[in-house]
């Protein structure tokens, strides 16, 4: 590698849940459930934030508000109260997962997908680091 990084970065676990905490929007609250294949790419993306100094200076200059809660977890070395109610935030904001309509004020957000589809998703208009 020839951006390694100096800085050591502590790498917290964030919680897997089946089901994440709500969000209200729009007059409805959205139950956000799966959210595994996210969880995974947050903690890759933390990681290579405290290891290789050309990703964290990529990450950190993008404008992206995946790219702008990874930085956050690496700098704080834990995951914090905000972090946990941006996840279903941002996974609602996505137009890759399809909302089921309880009621009209309640709907489910099932955000089970392959790690890697995300990935190319969430990433689509960023460069590639390699």
């Amino acid at each position: 590698m020839g951006h390694e990084s100096q800085d050591v970065v502590f790498m917290p676990i964030m919680k897997n849940r089946n089901l994440c905490q709500i969000v209200k929007r729009k007059g409805k609250t959205i139950m956000v459930r799966n959210t595994c294949a996210f969880d995974a790419f947050l903690h890759i993306t933390v990681h290579m934030i405290g290891m290789n100094s050309e990703y964290k200076r990529i990450v950190q200059t993008a404008d992206d508000c995946f790219l702008q809660l990874a930085p956050k977890v690496a700098n704080r070395g834990k995951i914090s109260k905000n972090e946990y109610a941006e996840r279903p935030s941002f996974l609602t904001s996505l137009s890759l997962f399809q909302e089921t309509k309880y009621t009209r004020q309640f709907h489910s957000l099932d955000t089970m997908c392959n790690a890697t589809h995300l990935v190319e998703y969430i990433f689509q208009a960023l460069p590639s680091l390699q």
